[in-house]
């Protein structure tokens, strides 16, 4: 059984989080930019 183990938040899904969020971020203002060059 794998119960004790299974609580733990992996490091690795940390590691994978922090990035993204900063990477959707940085795109989601990208994008923003980008609509907003377009809209003038």
């Amino acid at each position: 059984m794998r119960g004790p183990s299974s609580r733990h938040p992996e490091p690795s899904m940390s590691r994978y989080v922090a990035p993204l969020g900063f990477t959707l971020a940085a795109v989601w203002v990208a994008v923003v930019f980008v609509l907003a060059s377009a809209g003038h």
